[in-house]
């Protein structure tokens, strides 16, 4: 069976040029690099035509679309901080799935480079595994062909579109093969080794001259939410993504526009109560999701502060 076109359609490209501009300032989006549908290029493009003046590009668990943006984006009207998403776990202290962004790093730092060289085999090994899983359940696909819809970093999504792709019948959407298949417990489902730990993942991203992000703490149940902020802070990192449109984004929660401004707000006081760093951005992935890029971001004042914050750490660093 012929495959879709990953990539981010010119009909889709249209319809968010024509919707409303939001923030000017995105620190959360996603590529084709990882488990977005824009390439690199035309998530810049659309970037500048949406008004955005400054975008992180955040891909899961890799740089390696940041030299291009770069280079891309050099002379057009937007700058592009170089950022990644990092997944971490702490199934002991009972967060068995956290996400945390660094932003303004440094991509050629070796330390960060070396470890995650280590997690794009492990990522890969799972996924071969959850694909045997696949087969075994009488599903006809194989590793070949999601390696042709993968850019560099291999994630649940990409098998999860594959199988909408050759069993739409089966499938209403992403979410669908999750719960049905590749969510932790279900039968296709197998956990990744040596997964990063909170910790290390804020210290892998200070040491590359970064700022350490919390992303998304509200799709948490609110005791946990708060935990996990109070957690994260006390290991050292550095910002809350405060600023995030879960009504929009995360379906899944089943938060209405009321409970996703009190989860803002929540975050909002605890970094004020820290002294932390406040962060924001759309989360955009492309046509997997209906949040538009800028919907949600940071405004300039706050994102001046961040970069104070970055300014004194790579001088201290002699960056």
């Amino acid at each position: 069976m012929k495959q879709k076109n990953k990539h981010f359609s010119d009909k889709h490209i249209k319809q968010q040029e024509e919707k409303k501009k939001g923030y000017e300032i995105d620190l959360h989006s996603h590529s084709t690099i990882s488990d977005g549908t824009c390439t690199i290029p035309q998530l810049i493009d659309l970037a500048i035509k949406k008004g955005i003046k400054k975008l992180a590009i955040t891909d899961h668990d890799t740089i390696d679309g940041l030299k291009k943006a770069q280079e891309y984006s050099a002379g057009k009207p937007i700058e592009i901080i170089s950022g990644i998403e990092l997944s971490c776990e702490e199934q002991e202290n009972g967060f068995p799935d956290v996400h945390i962004l660094g932003l303004c790093i440094d991509f050629q730092n070796k330390e960060l480079q070396k470890r995650l060289k280590n997690i794009l085999e492990q990522r890969k090994e799972q996924k071969m595994k959850m694909i045997k899983k696949l087969q075994a359940l009488g599903f006809s696909i194989t590793f070949k062909e999601l390696e042709k819809m993968v850019g560099v970093s291999f994630g649940r999504p990409h098998i999860a579109r594959l199988l909408m792709q050759k069993y739409p019948e089966k499938f209403k959407n992403v979410q669908d093969v999750f719960d049905q298949y590749l969510g932790e417990g279900k039968p296709a489902y197998v956990p990744r080794k040596d997964k990063l730990k909170v910790k290390e993942a804020i210290t892998l991203i200070k040491k590359a001259g970064g700022i350490s992000s919390l992303a998304h703490p509200g799709i948490y149940p609110e005791k946990k939410m708060i935990a996990l902020m109070n957690y994260f802070a006390e290991l050292g990192g550095d910002a809350i993504e405060v600023y995030y449109a879960y009504h929009i984004i995360h379906k899944e929660t089943a938060l209405d526009e009321k409970e996703s401004k009190r989860k803002v707000s929540l975050a909002k006081k605890f970094v004020e109560k820290k002294g932390l760093l406040s962060t924001g951005g759309s989360d955009f992935h492309g046509t997997i999701r209906k949040v538009m890029i800028g919907e949600s971001g940071l405004s300039r004042d706050l994102f001046e502060k961040l970069e104070k914050k970055v300014k004194k750490r790579k001088a201290m660093q002699g960056g």
